[in-house]
């Protein structure tokens, strides 16, 4: 049983087409999902020790170029923004307990990050499940 952290940024609305906000950013989607309420997904997963600055970062990194796109386009289509992260950990072993060792660090967003998702108006969301040793669920914050 491994950490998994999936970072998405996500564009939601009514009515746009996902090929064409693709098309207008310069950007293919990780995923999009289309109903009453349509997505258009980028993402990035890790598993293992996991770094959420530093993936953060990463991620966020390849947005900023597209910074005065995105703008253009959430207003264009009358779109929603959103960052979220969503946590999957595993139990901590004896060993870690007893020894202070975490296998999440850097639980933080820098400045950066922040800024960037103030200036696209974009809140984060962050979704964490706790494992089981049996692999169920035991909670979600």
């Amino acid at each position: 049983m491994e950490n998994t952290l999936t970072v998405e940024f996500r564009l939601i609305g009514r009515g746009f087409v996902p090929k064409e906000l693709s098309r207008e950013l310069g950007k293919e989607c990780t995923k999009y999902e289309l109903g009453d309420v349509n997505f258009w997904i980028l993402s990035k997963t890790r598993t293992g020790n996991i770094d959420i600055k530093a993936l953060c970062h990463e991620f966020i990194s390849e947005l900023q170029p597209m910074q005065e796109k995105l703008c253009w386009v959430i207003e264009k289509f009358d779109l929603r923004p959103d960052f979220c992260l969503l946590l999957n950990e595993r139990p901590r072993t004896s060993h870690e307990v007893l020894y202070g060792e975490h296998p999440v660090i850097n639980f933080c967003i820098e400045p950066a990050t922040m800024r960037f998702l103030s200036a696209i108006n974009a809140p984060i969301f962050i979704e964490r499940e706790y494992e089981s040793e049996e692999g169920d669920s035991r909670g979600r914050c």
